[in-house]
């Protein structure tokens, strides 16, 4: 991803994403539609961070690139008592083996 985007290597250029990834995944209990309503919602909070530091918005850096994971944690509240992890996210690849 950092060397396609900018050429060069860049850390930390994810910022955390990954785990967004994982608790949709584990909200969306192997559900294709889940998995699309929960993309399109905390890629909308990842879009505004950008929308509100371009248009100036009078609110500190931080706390705007808090929103996603703030959306994250809301989210899991509310709907993260009945959640699990599918199977094979944890489970090990052996290359060969099924």
């Amino acid at each position: 991803m950092a060397i396609v985007g900018a050429g060069i290597f860049v850390p930390f250029k994810t910022h955390g994403n990954g785990f967004i990834g994982i608790v949709l995944a584990m909200l969306a209990r192997e559900r294709p539609v889940w998995v699309l309503f929960g993309a399109l919602l905390f890629g909308a909070c990842l879009s505004m961070t950008t929308a509100l530091q371009v248009a100036g918005v009078d609110i500190p850096t931080d706390i705007i690139q808090m929103t996603p994971f703030a959306m994250v944690m809301l989210v899991l509240i509310v709907a993260g008592r009945r959640a699990n992890l599918p199977l094979a996210l944890g489970a090990s690849y052996v290359r060969g083996e099924r």
